[in-house]
């Protein structure tokens, strides 16, 4: 992805998932977090992530 030149940069959309009742003035309670609203990671996901950010060019090493 990242020696693509059409690519711009990657981001996630959401850190926690909105909340069961929905977030306040839509009600959406979508499940797009990196953690539970509990704040339980989702384990793949992360792994995912810092598997693909490691590679990334200009990325300081882990400590």
């Amino acid at each position: 992805m990242y020696a693509s030149p059409w690519v711009l940069g990657d981001a996630w959309f959401e850190y926690v998932d909105e909340p069961a009742g929905g977030r306040t003035g839509d009600g959406e309670n979508s499940n797009w977090g990196l953690v539970s609203v509990n704040d339980v990671p989702y384990q793949t996901m992360v792994d995912a992530a810092r598997a693909m950010h490691v590679n990334a060019p200009g990325t300081p090493p882990s400590p």
